[in-house]
């Protein structure tokens, strides 16, 4: 983040954030542990999403990668218990 006259811009550098990501043995195994756990949690939405023919996996997709993951997994648990109370209210 740099001031730049009035404004704030926020500079984007990925290849510094792979590289902080794996400066150190700590931040290493922190990052491989986030990276697994949220492809786990990604596959399991995604297929949870299509067994509920559920609305909105695009939303909370994108918005794991835009804002963040731990936005996008509750977003996606909270439209999966809408749509479950949606199937029960149907029988």
């Amino acid at each position: 983040v740099r001031l730049v006259g009035s404004e704030m811009c926020i500079e984007t550098d990925l290849g510094l954030f792979v590289r902080l990501a794996n400066a150190n043995p700590a931040a290493q195994s922190l990052s491989r542990d986030l990276a697994i756990g949220a492809t786990a949690v990604t596959v399991w939405m995604v297929s949870e999403s299509r067994r509920l023919k559920m609305r909105g996996l695009g939303w909370v997709l994108l918005s794991c990668v835009t804002i963040a993951f731990a936005f996008g997994a509750p977003l996606f648990l909270h439209l999966r218990e809408r749509r479950l109370a949606e199937i029960e209210g149907q029988d």
